[in-house]
């Protein structure tokens, strides 16, 4: 996959959000102080956001990061040891 078409899927996901807020670019600018030019070049794939642009997209469209890029959170802690052994 190419970064273009990463980029691209991250952006439609932005979009979808927005669809399901009923925001506007402009309102989804006014609240992340991002411009309205890059937010369309983010959404077309043109653009490759910092993190700390997608993370206030993010906070304004109530979404996660991990939502963002697909990641599936493990909910159970991962231990290394058995948990009788870490008593020790």
């Amino acid at each position: 996959m190419t970064r273009k078409e990463r980029n691209g899927i991250v952006g439609k996901k932005i979009k979808d959000n927005m669809t399901s807020f009923g925001m506007s670019v402009k309102e989804l600018s006014k609240q992340t102080n991002i411009e309205v030019q890059t937010l369309y070049s983010i959404m077309n794939g043109n653009h490759q956001a910092s993190v700390e642009k997608l993370e206030v997209i993010c906070k304004a469209l109530h979404m996660s990061m991990d939502a963002l890029f697909d990641i599936e959170v493990n909910t159970f802690p991962y231990y290394a040891k058995k948990y009788e052994e870490s008593l020790n």
